[in-house]
């Protein structure tokens, strides 16, 4: 086994770990403890856990790229995880809202504390704009979907070596966590799993977590990468 495949495995572990933790520590107390809400509030413990991940993600990924690292797809893949660590920290606007005194706007009643706000005001409203502005919504539509043909198209070749190096599958699989995570902290936070489930702020909070350590992770591995033969 590589050494890419153990640390996929080791941030598998971690994760799981960190994830038990949160969730036995959160249930094994009261409703009314003060631990839950130290644990799933804004600007608690795991919410600034998980803004200190994503900011370690972001340095470290600039780190590499003020080092240099040698192999393109590497390099282009630290850029990625760079820029996502940087706008992961900054997404929530919430962290430290109350101790700098910031003023959150508002739009259509969804205040807007955070990057992925914009998709629940996209859920919450889009179905309206769209059926105020039907046609210009289908023209949209269509344009979009022959950019996105034409760009598979033009980078065929390259996407298919990306795909069938076997190098690179560690981090293809790190970063398939990292969507599937903050995929599942964007359905809670919407509200669809309510109906089930009033318990769910806690995962929320543990799935946006996971995605920081998931980046962490991922630029160690282009570190260690880069230091082999």
């Amino acid at each position: 086994m590589s050494d890419a495949a153990r640390n996929v495995r080791l941030f598998l572990l971690v994760v799981m770990l960190v994830n038990a933790i949160g969730l036995v520590t959160y249930f094994s107390v009261p409703e009314s403890h003060p631990v839950r809400d130290l644990l799933e509030d804004e600007d608690g413990l795991i919410e600034n856990l998980s803004a200190g991940a994503f900011c370690l993600a972001f340095l470290c990924g600039a780190a590499l790229l003020l080092r240099g690292v040698h192999r393109r797809f590497d390099r282009r893949w630290t850029v990625l995880v760079t820029v996502l660590g940087l706008m992961g920290f900054l997404d929530e606007v919430s962290y430290g809202e109350r101790l700098f005194d910031l003023k959150i706007p508002m739009l259509a009643k969804i205040k807007l504390d955070a990057a992925h706000d914009l998709i629940d005001w996209v859920y919450y409203e889009g179905p309206l704009v769209v059926a105020r502005n039907r046609g210009l919504y289908l023209l949209g539509l269509v344009a979009a979907i022959l950019l996105a043909a034409v760009a598979l198209i033009r980078l065929r070749r390259p996407l298919r070596e990306l795909a069938c190096e076997r190098r690179n599958y560690p981090l293809y699989v790190l970063m398939l966590f990292f969507v599937g995570f903050l995929a599942g902290a964007i359905t809670i936070d919407l509200g669809i799993l309510d109906p089930w489930s009033e318990e769910l702020p806690i995962v929320e909070e543990l799935f946006e977590l996971s995605a920081g350590i998931a980046l962490v992770f991922s630029n160690y591995i282009v570190y260690r990468t880069s230091e082999g033969p």
